[in-house]
């Protein structure tokens, strides 16, 4: 598969992804963020049609990126599960097959606001989670790319500037927004902090994976984040495309959700920031205006 732009950024070199993913150079390990595991089934149950075979396109997509790039690790950059419905679902069993065929790789979960409402995923995956920011290298991983008020931090890290996305109404395919009883601090298993017992005979324990490198502080570290799936619109003389992105501003980068079944959000680049669509299997570099 086609690699993709090396981008020198905060001490680290990234390579940005076709599939929508990045990957840390030096310590071979992929980012990928906004899975959304369960989410059709979620809609589904709520009575809103929509397709089938968004699980099984997403792990394809995965797996190719892990069997293209080499990774040791992947570090899940929040809302790997949707909700509470992807547990003990047809997606999870899905995902339950793609770990085993990888059961060495390091897989590295940052909690992000649907994991705390979804749970955690069973201990049988191998996965090891933790919350955010957790270091890696010389940037902080998290869900977040800003700090919200009511969401507990590191002691004395610092509020960083928000990212300026467009506004746009609501739509079915958009996330829950953070105000859930857990982003406020609701007693749930993953709020509090705590890992889930796997369900008696729910899935097959895979083999032991490689420690992540992954370690749990990252106070006043360039963030790298997810959860606002942005994108770019790129204006014609008649309409306009809507493609995902990258964004990375001086101390705070994007990455676009990987899910195959999300919705987007458009970004605003403010000055001196650098922005890249994904276009097919190409990433192209968008021209400052």
């Amino acid at each position: 598969m086609n690699a993709g732009p090396i981008v020198d950024w905060a001490g680290e070199a990234i390579e940005l992804r076709h599939e929508r993913a990045a990957l840390l150079v030096r310590h071979r390990t992929l980012l990928v963020a906004d899975v959304h595991l369960g989410k059709a089934r979620a809609f589904r149950q709520q009575g809103v049609p929509v397709p089938d075979g968004t699980t099984q396109e997403t792990l394809a997509r995965l797996d190719a990126l892990v069997r293209a790039t080499h990774a040791d690790a992947v570090v899940f950059l929040g809302d790997l599960l949707h909700s509470r419905h992807a547990q003990g679902s047809r997606a999870l069993d899905q995902f339950a097959r793609w770990r085993a065929d990888h059961g060495q790789l390091a897989l590295t979960l940052v909690r992000g606001n649907h994991d705390a409402q979804a749970g955690d995923p069973p201990d049988s995956l191998g996965i090891t989670v933790v919350e955010e920011p957790s270091a890696l290298g010389a940037v902080a991983l998290c869900h977040h790319p800003d700090i919200h008020a009511a969401r507990p931090v590191a002691p004395g890290l610092s509020v960083r500037p928000k990212l300026r996305t467009t506004s746009a109404p609501p739509s079915f395919m958009d996330d829950a927004p953070d105000s859930t009883a857990a982003d406020r601090g609701g007693s749930t298993a993953s709020a509090s902090g705590r890992r889930r017992p796997a369900r008696p005979g729910a899935l097959a324990a895979a083999p032991a994976a490689a420690s992540t490198g992954v370690s749990p502080v990252g106070a006043g570290l360039p963030r790298i984040a997810g959860h606002v799936h942005p994108c770019y619109h790129l204006h014609g003389r008649t309409d306009r495309l809507r493609l995902p992105c990258f964004h990375f501003a001086d101390d705070v980068a994007l990455l676009p959700a990987f899910g195959a079944f999300t919705g987007m959000h458009a970004v605003r680049p403010g000055p001196g920031d650098r922005v890249w669509v994904v276009a097919g299997d190409r990433i192209v570099a968008v021209r400052g205006r």
